[in-house]
């Protein structure tokens, strides 16, 4: 079975057995960006020369305990490997929004690279740092959306989930175990001082639907879609799902994850009201849907929150294709949606009404 390993990244790989001088001026920069944000040229020159060396000293080195004793990440990977790295697994390595940590992580892949580990992806959380609250709060809420957007995905092609939280710093490995319960098949870690591995397997944990998600879907749908929600409409909904800015509610790093746990379930009972007042139908819509099997209600579902949220915003997604017909109006109906691409692939027709868009029936492709 292949495997999908996504590690959490700090870095220890710079500080561990650095002189006292060297892992403060680590301390003192670790929220920088860039190395230009190092004011200080001679404080920048020694950051820079021992990254660099430590870098050599790790990718010149074949021996496997040096390797362990500098990186928490590569310790807990060769653990888990039982110190052979002879499988190509696909790799990614979660790095902060900052410039150390990027280092650390570019220098753990080339490790890997070496060991025979070819797929190996870093990704750099936008804004994921830990002097802004805020900013780090949303950053874990764009964190939600990439992991459930390409976990699916492998999961479908039969690969094993594994979170590697031996690296990185507290706040994400504590948020990561979290959603490790959710979305990972199991969670691996190595202690300090420990060569042992602990493995977490995934717990029967589920999110149901809750009476706030259901009275707030409307509200629930237009935060997920980056759409405006005064913060008057959710003040029932707790406040760890939420935050709250110049009068508008946008979905917190907990808001996502129950989202998402429950988006799915929802989308499959019915098709539920639109989210968006520029955006409706009327009967005849409703009969054309007739009985359809839950997937395809999630899809339709999933189709309408991608028109709601171009008519309000412009962003056009690919999987939509919001197209004029070609060729004159058909029974009224001027554009098209894509409704679903595979089986008997189905298409949304409609037309435009002043700024508005209603959706006039569900039915076969044309062409």
């Amino acid at each position: 079975m292949n495997h999908l390993i996504i590690s959490t990244c700090g870095t220890s790989i710079f500080s561990g057995g650095a002189p006292t001088d060297i892992r403060q001026l680590l301390i003192d920069h670790a929220n920088d960006r860039r190395d230009s944000d190092i004011v200080e040229p001679s404080s920048r020159q020694r950051i820079v020369e021992h990254t660099q060396q430590r870098q050599h000293e790790l990718l010149q080195t074949t021996d496997l305990r040096v390797l362990c004793a500098r990186s928490a990440e590569i310790a807990a990977l060769s653990a888990y490997y039982g110190g052979q790295f002879t499988r190509s697994d696909q790799h990614i390595l979660l790095a902060t929004d900052t410039w150390l940590c990027e280092q650390s992580a570019k220098t753990i892949a080339a490790v890997l690279g070496a060991k025979g580990q070819a797929i190996v992806e870093i990704k750099r959380l936008t804004d994921l740092r830990t002097d802004d609250l805020v900013a780090y709060r949303q950053a874990l809420s764009e964190l939600v959306k990439w992991l459930y957007q390409i976990i699916p995905g492998y999961r479908q092609a039969n690969y094993k989930i594994v979170f590697n939280l031996t690296g990185g710093f507290k706040g994400v490995q504590g948020f990561m175990q979290t959603l490790g319960a959710l979305l990972a098949d199991e969670c691996v870690y190595v202690f300090e001082r420990s060569e042992q591995l602990i493995r977490m397997p995934r717990l029967p944990l589920q999110l149901q639907p809750e009476p706030y998600i259901r009275n707030h879907l409307r509200q629930f749908r237009r935060m997920s879609l980056g759409l405006t929600v005064a913060a008057d409409e959710v003040q029932s909904i707790p406040e760890l799902m939420l935050f709250v800015d110049d009068g508008q509610a946008t979905l917190s790093e907990w808001g996502e994850v129950v989202w998402r746990e429950l988006r799915d379930v929802l989308y499959s009972e019915q098709i539920h009201p639109s989210p968006s007042d520029k955006l409706f139908w009327d009967d005849e819509f409703t009969r054309s849907i007739g009985t359809l099997e839950k997937r395809r209600l999630r899809e339709i579902n999933l189709r309408i929150a991608d028109v709601a949220r171009f008519l309000e915003t412009g962003l056009a997604l690919k999987s939509t294709d919001l197209k004029a017909i070609k060729g004159p109006a058909q029974r009224g109906a001027t554009h098209e949606i894509d409704a679903w691409h595979d089986g008997d692939a189905k298409r949304i027709y409609g037309h435009f009404e002043a700024e508005c868009f209603k959706l006039d029936r569900l039915d076969v492709a044309l062409h």
